[in-house]
């Protein structure tokens, strides 16, 4: 069976201020759909290993007629925004 992926744009904040999109292309690693696991892992591949952990992760979704940020863990199960559209948000961890 081929491999499923989808397209995800992420955004990275630093001292407060939220970068340009970014696009990458991830790979599912379960028939369910896409869990934050595998962006990190796609990250981590891309953008070299460790660098995810830098940032707490966060998921667009919708609410009432808007949208709200998502705080996601490791194992959680991200909703697309709409259709197959992810968009993640990555808090930069201060120390």
């Amino acid at each position: 069976s081929r491999e499923r992926i989808v397209p995800v744009v992420y955004y990275l904040s630093r001292n407060g201020r939220l970068d340009h999109p970014h696009f990458i292309e991830v790979p599912l690693s379960s028939h369910n759909g896409l869990y934050l696991k595998d962006v990190i892992n796609r990250l981590n591949d891309l953008r070299g290993n460790g660098m995810a952990c830098l940032y707490s992760w966060s998921s667009k979704r919708t609410y009432k007629n808007g949208f709200v940020w998502y705080a996601l863990s490791d194992e959680d199960f991200i909703f697309p925004v709409h259709g197959q559209e992810y968009v993640l948000k990555g808090s930069q961890i201060l120390d």
